[in-house]
């Protein structure tokens, strides 16, 4: 979808859906409630489903007649699956489950058509197992390093990255995938104009496995299922790992701008690698199938 609605449905509602919902939180819920509940991943949901069911309609039931494409799949996952993070924070110590189970249920209903036609044997749990650790990985590191950050670096730093991830997918062939993950960076963007507007206000781990856990799987779907190389792949999951280089000596010591800075530009460069490889190697078919 071109045009007014796809920068209604796929820009303006996300983000006013999670910005408001947020500010509302900010405005009547103390800080440690909070800390204790995943409104940033719930609000941030609502946003994604309003987005993508006014650009594309709501996608088919699962375990109906039709077949789930990956991106159904993930769209449900997005939407109703956040409530498996509604359970973060009830428990301390045990944040890791409702993560670890809500990050399998992405990856899962990602791979349906991998598993289903392509992978067969050992490789499967291999090619699973690699996936798992590579999305607790992202999850964790971004979830320490905004633990470790206060302020508006964290969510502008996964702004970029998700960012460049939607033009990367855009420019290697699918415009929906490139619209979804549009959609979550309206929903990110808005977490970090409120942590600009508010500065007591923090996106919890739950909202960020919820975006990091997204993100990963449209890059899955891109790679899987469009012309999204594997290499361009890893440099985006690199990006928003590379911020925390910048927690490294000399730039620990620095000056807060100096090491947002230093952050934006760590992850820009992968990212942005990955961008200009993409945009190097794009050549527009009028008679191929883009919008798919």
């Amino acid at each position: 979808m071109d045009g007014p609605p796809a920068l209604l449905f796929g820009i303006l509602v996300p983000a006013l859906v999670t910005g408001i919902g947020l500010l509302l939180v900010t405005l009547f819920v103390t800080e440690r409630a909070r800390e204790r509940h995943a409104v940033g991943a719930a609000f941030a949901a609502a946003g994604f489903l309003a987005g993508a069911a006014g650009l594309f309609g709501l996608p088919p039931l699962p375990f109906g007649d039709q077949t789930l494409t990956g991106d159904h799949w993930l769209q449900w996952t997005a939407s109703v699956g956040v409530l498996i993070l509604l359970f973060d924070g009830l428990r301390p110590g045990l944040a890791f489950v409702p993560r670890a189970l809500f990050g399998a249920a992405t990856i899962l209903g990602v791979v349906q058509a991998m598993l289903r036609h392509h992978w067969e044997g050992p490789e499967v749990w291999t090619r699973l197992a690699t996936l798992a650790g590579l999305l607790a990985v992202l999850v964790t590191a971004t979830a320490l390093l905004g633990r470790r950050v206060k302020g508006a670096s964290v969510p502008f730093v996964l702004l970029l990255a998700a960012t460049c991830l939607a033009v990367t997918i855009g420019l290697t062939g699918s415009a929906k995938l490139a619209q979804l993950t549009g959609i979550v960076c309206s929903s990110v963007g808005a977490a970090w104009v409120l942590t600009l507007l508010r500065p007591s206000f923090r996106l919890g781990g739950a909202g960020l496995t919820w975006a990091v856990s997204i993100l990963f799987g449209l890059g899955l779907c891109a790679c899987f299922y469009s012309e999204l190389p594997v290499l361009d792949g890893l440099l985006l999951c690199a990006a928003p790992l590379a911020p925390w280089l910048a927690e490294l000596p000399p730039l620990r010591d620095r000056s807060p701008r100096l090491r947002f800075a230093a952050r934006a530009i760590l992850c820009l460069l992968p990212a942005g690698f990955a961008v200009t490889r993409a945009a190097l190697a794009f050549d527009p078919d009028p008679y191929g199938d883009y919008d798919s």
